[in-house]
């Protein structure tokens, strides 16, 4: 078949670029947004394959033009974007993050961010929302796609199509296959990675090939209005049922993907202007954005995540709505003023397209190293005039400190919540006389275990080890936990952890299997939660305030800036109480059922109920957490002093504790 324009594609490009731009701004309703990029991975399949099937048919196809093209298209805009995003990072971010936009810009113009940011961070983290190019992994997928597709279809242009349809088809449901697995075994690299993305590729591949190799075929599905129509429309309910129903905690990508992918296939499979859904996605409305989604997509991540990244704690709905509106007359002006003269040989030739394109890969590239050699452009006026008194604007600095411990003990750089080989091996020391405690949980029970460390009368009478897992996973008696040494070996179990709904549901069952073993428990009451953006918190944002507002920041009453601070985090801390009344009702009724199990409470540690304060830092500006709910080191140090001050362990390091724990594992069944 002859390929011509087809107004329909470009109106699901419409629908595919409309749902990503809405999803990235948090409208929840759109929660399946995300998977409109899948639908720009098939149209990209169909049409590229359909451009090289055509060309290799008429022995026209070259390498060479076909890389120019894929520059003409792609280049311009993405050097526009990273110039403009530049400054904004260079002026608001901080080191920690104009770091990582600096590694990104790397990634993007060696089209390898997809790689990066496997590594970095997993897509739906907070995190990840405010990179501003987090968005171009998919074009990175796409041109890692295009740097060996061609090179096949080149080789094998002599098979027989029926030949090499079927190869394509076998390799693409391998990839659908290893992207089911993936969901299990390593999500993050699922998300973002050729190998487990090929397959939704494929589907427009072999859709394109169907149109070159089988026109008659393709005719004879098309025979029928009526089948055009239903397949269209079947096609179009597939894909906005992806878009509505699926959500961050959908396997993704994997077999749910074939809703979306298959729907976006039928629609350029059966689809024309003659049918309901070709007469809708083909009016000049979607068109127009059509024609314009690849500029859509490039601009509405930079500013949806810089402008989250200045507010606190996050947008509001007029203002999402508002820089979503905005992305339309940039996009505009950008297809008009950037990709349509780019797009033209006579405006500008092979040579200039080649050259601008290594000049801007080689500016993107120096720039980048630059950040990141000199950690995020460290030195720069904006971030020194934050650094008053002992004040640390860069949290994932500070969480990098509060793990080193633990990084040093394991020898191992990457010891993270669970699953850690090191959990497994003995950390007691049998010619110790001390008494053995075990602190189980996930991050919170990691900090926990940091704060235990600090206190002087827990230090004198334990031991204390750590192992990482979920509290869920231990009402299975099976558990490693349950067989590992320093479980063995622990005279307390002390459970802390941010209990999910499973954890509360798993509580009764693991704690009945530690009392049969013949050991105390301790659990702690779970941790409250405090707004930030993700990489600032309230008290980022209050110092910040306190310091823009003050003549002379150096000069500012520190402890005044302190006590406001912890006194409106009491505010919030008051507020959300009754929120953790169902944890509590279970580890209360836990206690009623087993006297002998200790309950504590996190939250006396930082709160001071006759002052009406929360403690959140020090006099000096240290701050005590670096995030919503994990502690800095200052943190623990300042934890640690109030479990002495306050006796909060008075149950375990008293001075009868060893005849209370003899008892206590005499007596529990």
């Amino acid at each position: 078949m002859k390929l011509t324009y087809r107004p329909e594609i470009d109106g699901l490009r419409a629908i595919a670029v409309v749902s990503v731009i809405l999803f990235h701004a948090g409208f929840e309703t759109l929660s399946g947004g995300f998977t409109g990029v899948d639908v720009f991975f098939v149209i990209s399949g169909f049409l590229i394959t359909s451009i090289i099937l055509r060309e290799i048919s008429k022995d026209s196809f070259s390498l060479i033009s076909f890389y120019e093209r894929r520059a003409r298209r792609i280049m311009p805009m993405l050097f526009l974007i990273m110039a403009i995003t530049f400054p904004f990072v260079w002026f608001t971010y901080l080191p920690n993050e104009a770091k990582q936009f600096s590694d990104s810009m790397m990634a993007v113009t060696t089209f390898c961010s997809n790689l990066l940011f496997w590594q970095e961070t997993g897509y739906w983290d907070r995190a990840s929302e405010l990179k501003p190019l987090l968005h171009t992994w998919s074009l990175a997928v796409e041109e890692q796609y295009y740097l060996f597709f061609p090179l096949i279809l080149m080789w094998l242009k002599n098979w027989n199509p029926r030949r090499l349809f079927l190869l394509i088809s076998i390799l693409a449901i391998g990839s659908l296959a290893l992207s089911q697995l993936a969901t299990t075994f390593n999500p993050t690299g699922n998300f973002f990675l050729l190998p487990t993305r090929f397959w939704e590729l494929a589907i427009g591949a072999l859709i394109g090939m169907m149109f070159s190799f089988f026109p008659s075929l393709v005719e004879q599905l098309r025979s029928k209005q009526s089948i055009k129509e239903w397949m269209s429309v079947i096609g179009l309910t597939m894909i906005l049922a992806a878009v509505f129903a699926f959500d961050q905690d959908t396997p993704f990508p994997s077999v749910y993907g074939l809703l979306p992918t298959i729907g976006c296939g039928l629609i350029i499979l059966f689809c024309d202007l003659s049918t309901w859904t070709g007469k809708l996605l083909g009016s000049k409305g979607f068109v127009q954005i059509g024609l314009i989604s690849y500029s859509a997509y490039l601009w509405h991540q930079p500013i949806l995540a810089i402008a989250q990244y200045n507010a606190f704690p996050h947008l509001t709905l007029w203002v999402k709505t508002g820089l979503c509106l905005l992305v339309l007359p940039l996009s505009y002006l950008s297809w008009k003023f950037v990709e349509t003269p780019f797009r033209s040989k006579q405006a500008y030739s092979r040579q200039a397209i080649f050259s601008l394109t290594l000049m801007g890969s080689l500016v993107a590239i120096f720039v980048g190293a630059y950040g990141h050699f000199t950690d995020g452009f460290a030195n720069r006026p904006n971030i020194e005039s934050l650094r008053v008194a002992n004040y640390e604007p860069d949290n994932p600095k500070l969480r990098k400190v509060a793990w080193a411990d633990l990084e040093a003990l394991a020898h191992n750089p990457l010891y993270t919540v669970e699953e850690n080989p090191f959990d497994q091996t003995l950390w007691f020391d049998s010619s110790d006389s001390r008494l053995k405690m075990l602190v189980v949980g996930n991050s919170h029970g990691k900090d926990m275990y940091s704060i235990l460390q600090m206190s002087q009368t827990v230090s004198e009478d334990f031991q204390i080890a750590r192992f990482g897992v979920q509290i869920r996973a231990l009402k299975h008696k099976s558990h490693p936990f349950f067989e590992s040494p320093n479980y063995q070996l622990a005279d307390v179990v002390f459970i802390s952890s941010a209990y999910s709904k499973a954890d509360i549901t798993a509580f009764q069952k693991c704690v009945k299997h530690i009392l049969n073993d013949g050991k105390q428990v301790v659990i702690a009451r779970k941790i409250f939660k405090y707004p930030d953006t993700g990489v600032q918190t309230l008290a980022d944002h209050k110092i910040r305030q306190a310091i823009k507002a003050a003549n002379d920041p150096k000069a500012l009453d520190f402890a005044k800036v302190a006590r406001e601070t912890g006194e409106e985090y009491y505010q919030i801390y008051s507020n959300q109480i009754t929120r953790f009344r169902p944890s509590d009702a279970k580890i209360d009724s836990i206690h009623q059922m087993h006297p002998s199990v200790i309950v504590v409470d996190r939250m006396k540690l930082l709160v001071d109920p006759e002052e009406k304060i929360l403690h959140v830092m020090s006099d000096r500006l240290d701050k005590y957490l670096s995030d919503h709910s994990h502690f800095t080191k200052a943190g623990y140090q300042f934890q640690g002093q109030r479990i002495d001050e306050l006796d909060w362990l008075s149950a375990l390091t008293s001075s009868s504790v060893k005849d209370t724990l003899e008892s206590v594992i005499s007596t529990e069944p």
